[in-house]
């Protein structure tokens, strides 16, 4: 999809004689019509392409990206499945017959098809994003998703994100799925979204596959796929259309509900407010990218070699390591504003945050990009904040 531009074929506009308007116009000719000679022809720009797409999907439009989402994922599960299990039984045709008498043979193919089915479509799936982005947002797609270079200080403080956020997360976790198991006590059909619950699937899938294929399934192709869409797309769009807080709250709702089950919707859905955060402040897509793939790799590394998903324990976060880490994210995504980069129009006044995300790919050369530096107290506030909440997670994993 390309972009037209401002100014391009012309088409002829005709217009009344100067002077003579209404039936004076009509009066004046003696056949009651303006005459030929009368006419002006003054050529009428075409109007361009809508503001609105331009400006990236509206709430209708983000909920359909949200359900393409879903059903590309759907169709590409189905269509590596049947592959994988038709280029299994062509090549060999007794295994049909030998899995249908095996119950353990057939979870064990069960469970190597899933890998295969999972990697290969997530895979695919990071292609058709790539795409469907490119088509939506025409020839300037990468500057309208802000893949700009990344500041080595918001690349620390992305980094020191990771732990609060996992503890955060957890607590949220554990407190709404105390709340769902009650829940689906007294409305037992409540119980088939359990099976939808990846944090509960995914040790066991992690710890049978390939370390590179898990690292791609739960890492890689989570934080590009959902960043490109739920920030470069979806939130792109809102903040053009409505604003920095209405886009929070909208897009994180939908990367929330895209993990369909309500306990992980939970948790999720913090996260994905600080990870729009830093899209905003950073004004690189880089930022959201590398906070989701770092939050889902340490998620990841825990299963493997801390024996996270083991324990089924109700209250294992503490409320002072819970408060501790809500305030570490509070400072952190301070220091983020404090260091955030912005627009400076031509008469070098600082453009309103809700007003840059307006700002056409055409139109930056106009602008000037820069960026605050945070001061020494806050600086040092962050640091040390940041290392007792470390220290504190550390320790409490130790014990």
């Amino acid at each position: 999809m390309t972009d037209h531009p401002d100014a391009s074929d012309e088409f002829p506009e005709i217009t009344k004689p100067e002077g003579i308007v209404g039936e004076e116009a009509r009066s004046a000719s003696p056949n009651n019509d303006v005459s030929q000679e009368s006419v002006d022809v003054v050529p009428r720009q075409r109007r361009p392409r809508p503001a609105l797409l331009r400006e990236g999907p509206g709430l209708r439009e983000s909920l359909g990206w949200v359900l393409g989402f879903f059903a590309l994922q759907l169709v590409f599960g189905i269509f590596f499945l049947v592959l994988y299990l038709a280029s299994l039984f062509l090549t060999n045709p007794e295994l049909f017959q030998a899995v249908a008498d095996s119950e353990e043979l057939k979870d064990k193919l069960a469970g190597e098809s899933q890998t295969f089915v999972m990697a290969a479509a997530q895979a695919s799936l990071i292609v058709c994003c790539l795409a469907m982005t490119r088509i939506r947002w025409g020839k300037s797609w990468t500057t309208s998703l802000r893949f700009n270079g990344f500041r080595p200080i918001h690349i620390l403080a992305v980094a020191a994100l990771i732990m609060p956020t996992q503890v955060l997360s957890q607590a949220v976790y554990e407190q709404a799925n105390y709340y769902w198991q009650m829940l689906a006590g007294e409305l037992p059909a409540l119980s088939v979204l359990d099976k939808f619950n990846i944090v509960e699937s995914a040790p066991d899938l992690i710890k049978n596959s390939p370390l590179a294929i898990s690292i791609l399934i739960f890492a890689i192709a989570p934080a590009l796929n959902e960043e490109i869409i739920f920030r470069g797309v979806v939130g792109n769009g809102l903040m053009n259309r409505y604003g920095v807080v209405f886009s929070m709250l909208v897009a994180s709702t939908l990367f929330a509900i895209v993990h369909m089950h309500p306990v992980h919707a939970a948790a999720v859905f913090g996260l994905g407010a600080v990870i729009h955060w830093t899209y905003i402040t950073t004004r690189t897509i880089w930022a959201p990218i590398l906070l989701h793939f770092l939050n889902n790799g340490f998620a990841l590394f825990s299963t493997l070699y801390l024996g996270a998903g083991d324990s089924h324990d109700d209250a294992s976060i503490s409320p002072l390591l819970t408060a501790c880490s809500l305030v570490t994210v509070g400072v952190l995504c301070l220091f983020f504003w404090k260091s955030r980069r912005y627009l400076v129009n031509e008469e070098g006044e600082k453009v309103p945050v809700n007003e840059e995300w307006k700002t056409q790919p055409a139109d930056l050369a106009k602008f000037e990009v820069r960026q605050d530096k945070p001061s020494v107290p806050v600086s040092l506030i962050t640091l040390c904040i940041t290392l007792v909440t470390l220290y504190l997670i550390f320790k409490d994993t130790a014990s």
